[in-house]
Formats: structure tokens, C-alpha cells, sequence
């Protein structure tokens, strides 16, 4: 279905925390490049890049996988699902797929900025550049983000700012909410803020493996990406004593 649509961007949006997202979109990214050449644009800031090319480069070995765990995208005082466990064995995953050329690079796509942006939708528009500066012409950018980010419309909230995948080319996108059979996923919440694994949608809500591209009524997201089973949570790689 994706490839009648030849788009050039595809975001993924997922709820952080959890050990099936990043599966299917490593899943994704595997399936793409079979047809296309492929560019993965995660959502990490970049000052992790550096890092993120050494392990792509490496042979993956013990010594490779240390270096790579003291990137600082697994060393933040804060830390959410962006450092899971699945995420970084996702990175493997994806090392592998650039070891045989099947992902040209890996593109840690959130600029350190000087100034805090003047709003929220700056900043979502930075990133939105960003992305689009990492694509290649000819190459399919598959994007993991955060499922606001990854919306194509305002959101309905606060100044209703457009999220990142908003700023992206629209004729050439195509957005995609990763949706799981309920479960759970791990999160930081709360005041004061508590760690651990936190209820993801609803149980009631039973769906098969796949995709569905259909459109929403609100044009957040041009499709469904299913996971066909419930999301358990994936803590961080490197735990706070």
C-alpha cells in the first residue's frame, strides 16, 4: 500500500516506553529498504550523532556495544523511552541493516539550539527541517517519533501549534499512529514525578498485525500501523541506582 503511494517521509509515531514500537518500526525499516534505499531519522538530540555513526560503523562487538551505551542518549538525568532496552536493540538491528547497505544513515535529528525556540511549533518546524535536510533525494526517510509529534494537523490543545510531521512535505508523507492491543508501556508521570510501567490504551481494543492507511476525520495520521498484541515496558538501558 505504502509503495503505490511512493512517499518520501513516513512517520511512525509511538507511545515512549515500550518494547514492541521499536520492533515494528525496525520491521519497517527492513521491509522499505527492499525497495528503496532508506534514511532513519530518530527522535535524539544531536549531540549524539558522533556516537550513533561510530556503532553503525562498528562490528557490533562487545567493546562496540560499552562504547555505545555511554552515548549521552542513554545518560540523561532524565530518562524516558527514548533509552530503552528496545531501543537499543534496535540500533543493532539497524547497525546490521547498514552493515549491508540497506540504511544509508542514521540521523539524529534534534538540534542543541543557543536560544529556547520562540514556541512550540518553531521547535517543531526546526525539527521538521532537520529531517528534512538528513533525507536523500531517491531514498525513503523513515522517522520514529513521539505521536504528537508525528501528527499532521494542530493539535486541539494549549495554541493548537502543528506538530513536526505538519511540516513536512504534505504531498510526500505519509503519517502513521503505532497502535497496540492495550498493555502497558514505561513512563515518567505525576507530581512528584514516579517512573515505572503505566497503562497504554485499552485491552477492549483488539487488533490484528498490519497496517490500515485511512485517513482520520482530524488528519492527525494518514494510517494505523497495528502491532496485533498488547505493549509491555521497556525501562532504560542504563538505570539510575
Amino acid at each position: 500500500m505504502l509503495a503505490e503511494r511512493t512517499p518520501a517521509f513516513v512517520v511512525l509515531g509511538e507511545m515512549h516506553g515500550n518494547a514492541e514500537s521499536p520492533k515494528i518500526f525496525a520491521d519497517a525499516v527492513c521491509l522499505t529498504a527492499q525497495a528503496a534505499p532508506v534514511v532513519v531519522a530518530l527522535e535524539q538530540g544531536e549531540d549524539n550523532q558522533p556516537s550513533i555513526d561510530q556503532f553503525l560503523a562498528s562490528e557490533g562487538n562487545e567493546q562496540d556495544l560499552a562504547e555505545f551505551r555511554s552515548a549521552p542518549l542513554w545518560n540523561q538525568t532524565f530518562k524516558d523511552g527514548r533509552s530503552s532496552k528496545a531501543m537499543f536493540a534496535m540500533f543493532e538491528t539497524l547497525r546490521q541493516l547498514h552493515q549491508v547497505g540497506r540504511v544509508s544513515k542514521v540521523v539524529a535529528y534534534m538540534p542543541l539550539l543557543a536560544e529556547p525556540p520562540a514556541s512550540t511549533e518553531t521547535w517543531e518546524a526546526i525539527n521538521a527541517v532537520s529531517i528534512i535536510r538528513g533525507s536523500h533525494a531517491g531514498s525513503t526517510t523513515l522517522v520514529l517519533t513521539g505521536n504528537v509529534h508525528a501528527s499532521l494537523s494542530r493539535v486541539p490543545w494549549g495554541d493548537k501549534y502543528l506538530p513536526m510531521a505538519g511540516h513536512l512535505p504534505q504531498p510526500l508523507t505519509v503519517a502513521l499512529d503505532i497502535t497496540g492491543n492495550g498493555g502497558e508501556t514505561w513512563a515518567c508521570t505525576g507530581e512528584p514525578v514516579a517512573c515505572g510501567p503505566i497503562r497504554n490504551g485499552s485491552e477492549s481494543d483488539v487488533f490484528e498485525r498490519g497496517v490500515t492507511l485511512s485517513a482520520e476525520e482530524d488528519g492527525r495520521f494518514s494510517g494505523v500501523v497495528y502491532l496485533g498484541s498488547p505493549t509491555t515496558p521497556s525501562p532504560p538501558l542504563n538505570q539510575l541506582d
